[in-house]
């Protein structure tokens, strides 16, 4: 919609016995306004839907984008700052900018166009739990493969799959996220695959997944690559790094919550979950 369109809003979208009813009035001017108003709605009344007038007026403005940022994607927000709606306002204008700044289409984030990467097992989303209750995230970098997948192909693959699948289970976000970054097996011919561009676009969607990253575990990581992950990874998360030994690793999350492609116990079909990704129109469970 052009800034020139407006489209309104009672109270009563936002609270359910409002009174009296006032109306509010929102274009792609003010846009900024209408996200507050949506993280102050649902952080009023957590347990009860949004007023489909208030998610038709984010569609039409483009807040909800039907693929990330959605509903769900407000509430995980709002899960991972606890309540905090300054702080989840930003999660959702970094990932509107993110996108932008990384020249990708919120289009881009369904199954089907990222099956390759999604099946090269460098990224899996696992069906176990954390010691906290969290859900795991795995990268495995010893399967990044650029004949394979180009390096962008494999960055949206793993947006895709922290935005997308790990945030329309939102149960299994309230305790956090561990994520692994397993480097096993990794010479520095792994640095040679990743180009300026490749790092130009993660620093272009850091930080865009509303997660609450309780852990980021790296195991057996070459000094080399200790030094490039200094850049790449935010300050806001380097707290919550672990670099490791696979040993120390497996000691610290339990083999039998690990899945075998990172040294663990766990024996998990990855590949009929992608299968059953693609070819459903409904999430599937991870278990």
């Amino acid at each position: 919609m052009s800034s020139a369109t407006a489209v309104t809003a009672s109270d009563a979208c936002f609270c359910k016995d409002a009174s009296p009813v006032k109306e509010r009035q929102y274009s792609e001017a003010n846009v900024d306004q209408l996200i507050t108003d949506v993280f102050r709605a649902l952080s009023a009344s957590p347990d009860t839907p949004l007023h489909p007038d208030l998610v038709k007026i984010c569609q039409d403005l483009g807040v909800f984008d039907g693929y990330i940022v959605t509903e769900n994607y407000f509430r995980a927000c709002l899960l991972s700052n606890d309540g905090d709606v300054k702080a989840a306002e930003g999660h959702v204008h970094a990932i509107r900018k993110g996108f932008v700044d990384a020249g990708w289409e919120v289009s881009d984030m369904v199954a089907r166009k990222h099956e390759k990467a999604l099946r090269s097992d460098f990224v899996h989303l696992f069906p176990s739990k954390d010691e906290n209750g969290g859900a795991i995230v795995g990268m495995n970098w010893g399967k990044y493969d650029t004949d394979l997948c180009s390096g962008e192909e494999f960055l949206q693959a793993c947006v895709f799959a922290m935005c997308k699948i790990v945030i329309e289970n939102l149960k299994e976000i309230e305790n956090g996220i561990t994520v692994i970054w397993n480097f096993d097996g990794c010479s520095i011919g792994l640095l040679r695959k990743i180009t300026r561009a490749d790092l130009s676009r993660f620093l272009a969607i850091n930080g865009i997944a509303p997660l609450i990253i309780s852990k980021i575990y790296i195991v057996n990581a070459p000094t080399v690559f200790r030094w490039t992950l200094k850049v790449v990874i935010p300050t806001r998360l380097k707290s919550c790094i672990k670099v490791v030994s696979k040993r120390k690793f497996l000691a610290a999350v339990g083999p039998e919550k690990v899945l075998f492609q990172y040294g663990g116990d766990l024996n998990y079909d990855w590949q009929a979950f992608v299968t059953q990704l693609i070819g459903s129109p409904v999430m599937p469970r991870l278990s």
